[in-house]
């Protein structure tokens, strides 16, 4: 590979190689044809995709990757190939390049990713973010220093939902990979990419001020606005148009939400409020979208899923969660996504289990942070929620809020408070009902709960662990009512005794044959 710069006059020629029969090139189509071709011998189909894997050690296979991929009238799987090639000198002989050959390398990638179109299949797009993001493991924030630069012109490519796209895509791969990945090369690298991203996602004004004394270092950001701030107003006017109508928009608002979804749980707090992610996620939540809705309680599920916000960002970013506006939705959600346990909506169902975690989240920081809720807060309607969800036919979506209730209760204030509300008699209801011994009831029977049950366990050792939990919970959930209310409780619990007793042979025939 040579060690000039990329500049349009060396695509063009490499591009024209193809045009001109580079003989390796042409084997290279031919292999591929091979290789996919349902005709093949097994023997020619082996020795071609050996062919394929030998081309990866040639030191003009940059070359030739790059070649194949740029050249649109290439068919996707022959692009998709020259990616491959791409990410293989990428990955595995980037250190043995000189700078400027890796910048060569780095500039052919660059300009994949700017010459991205929608007649591009979805996977050649994917490939290139990816790519991009494996560039960035090994130089960004170092020998590459205007990558949030090169993100920002592409986001600004004008009427080009694709370019904004593909940049969600990188933004989203490069902080997966950073935080949660398990690559050798971003752990090296990490405390460098860690900081990069804080950077060039968080605002500023709000760096400057959560971190007064921060050491200066290399600038990698473009402009003062950050990501957060950009992609989250980019949401907002995704969710104002007709989602419905325009593909291309829910697109868009699903790819910015994923977003969301893996920064949120490292984002700085004061950039989420700054940003007004809760409500864009909040007003995606209540979109007339199935899609948008799921990826904006994914992205909520992951900020609530934090254990550790000091008393001001609680109040900033778990507060509003109370309000009687976010409670009437959540309801008017939860009663949507029940299902009929004998024709079960998949998508209704696995929304309302992601859904429990999320409402499970936001109970468990009214014990954490009671003290920092202003007397003025109604959380009655909140309590209410909880109580509409441990009531779910389905155990499995019921046990998240029911695992709430038993800290909730054991609370030294919220416990009492709770214990003086109506909600007591319908706690004991829920719980005590669940103590029977679901796993003996025969597999053919009808109940709600059980056809439920039998959906979301798999093997019968897996189904009785599970009950068992769910019953030492409901245990918790009852004697800590009965600590809280003895008396109350008791009444309850021998009203509840009568009226079986009383309703015992209801249906069945008396003494004289009469029913």
């Amino acid at each position: 590979m040579n060690g000039a710069p990329l500049n349009g006059a060396t695509a063009a020629a490499l591009s024209d190689n193809v045009n001109r029969g580079d003989p390796v090139l042409s084997r290279i189509h031919e292999a591929l044809s091979i290789v996919h071709s349902p005709y093949s011998a097994n023997q020619a189909r082996q020795e071609a995709q050996a062919f394929l894997e030998s081309v990866k050690a040639l030191p003009e296979a940059p070359q030739h990757g790059f070649a194949l991929a740029l050249e649109k009238s290439h068919a996707p799987i022959l692009r998709h190939y020259g990616l491959s090639l791409l990410e293989h000198a990428v990955k595995h002989r980037w250190s043995e390049y000189s700078p400027e050959q890796a910048q060569y390398l780095r500039g052919w990638i660059l300009q994949l990713a700017q010459n991205v179109s929608e007649e591009d299949a979805l996977y050649i797009r994917t490939k290139i973010a990816q790519l991009w993001v494996e560039v960035a493991a090994r130089c960004w924030a170092a020998e590459w220093m205007d990558m949030d630069q090169l993100l920002v012109q592409m986001w600004r490519v004008p009427d080009s939902a694709v370019h904004r796209e593909l940049v969600l895509q990188i933004l989203e791969t490069l902080s997966d990979e950073v935080f949660n990945g398990d690559s050798p090369i971003f752990a090296v690298r990490e405390s460098v990419l860690s900081k990069a991203c804080v950077e060039i996602f968080t605002p500023a004004a709000v760096l400057a001020e959560s971190f007064p004394n921060r050491q200066e270092g290399p600038v990698v950001r473009c402009e003062s606005e950050g990501w957060l701030q950009r992609i989250g107003s980019f949401l907002d006017d995704c969710l104002s148009g007709d989602i419905q109508a325009y593909d291309a928009l829910a697109t868009c608002a699903i790819r910015a939400l994923a977003v969301f979804c893996s920064v949120m749980p490292w984002a700085i707090p004061k950039a989420v409020d700054s940003a007004n992610c809760v409500r864009y996620m909040c007003k995606a939540l209540a979109a007339s979208h199935l899609g948008v809705q799921k990826a904006a309680l994914e992205a909520l599920h992951a900020l609530y899923s934090r254990q550790s916000f000091t008393e001001d960002e609680f109040v900033a970013l778990v507060l509003p969660m109370y309000d009687a506006e976010f409670v009437n939705l959540c309801g008017r959600l939860f009663e949507w996504s029940t299902v009929e346990a004998q024709d079960i909506d998949d998508d209704k169902y696995q929304f309302a289990k992601k859904f429990s975690e999320m409402i499970s989240c936001l109970g468990g920081y009214l014990g954490r942070r009671y003290a920092s809720i202003p007397p003025t807060a109604d959380i009655q309607p909140f309590l209410q929620l909880l109580l509409l969800v441990v009531q779910s036919q389905s155990l499995v979506v019921s046990i998240p809020v029911l695992v709430t209730w038993t800290r909730l209760l054991g609370h030294r204030t919220v416990g009492p408070l709770v214990a003086n509300t109506p909600l007591v008699g319908p706690l004991l209801d829920v719980c005590s009902s669940r103590l029977i011994r679901y796993e003996s009831l025969p597999e053919d029977t009808e109940d709600p709960t059980f056809v439920l049950l039998l959906e979301d366990t798999d093997t019968i050792p897996e189904r009785h662990a599970f009950l068992g939990n769910y019953r030492r919970y409901s245990c918790q959930v009852i004697e800590s009512i009965v600590q809280l209310k003895l008396s109350d409780a008791f009444v309850h619990i021998l009203g509840q005794a009568e009226n079986v007793i009383r309703t015992l042979y209801d249906g069945q025939p008396g003494p004289d044959g009469t029913h």
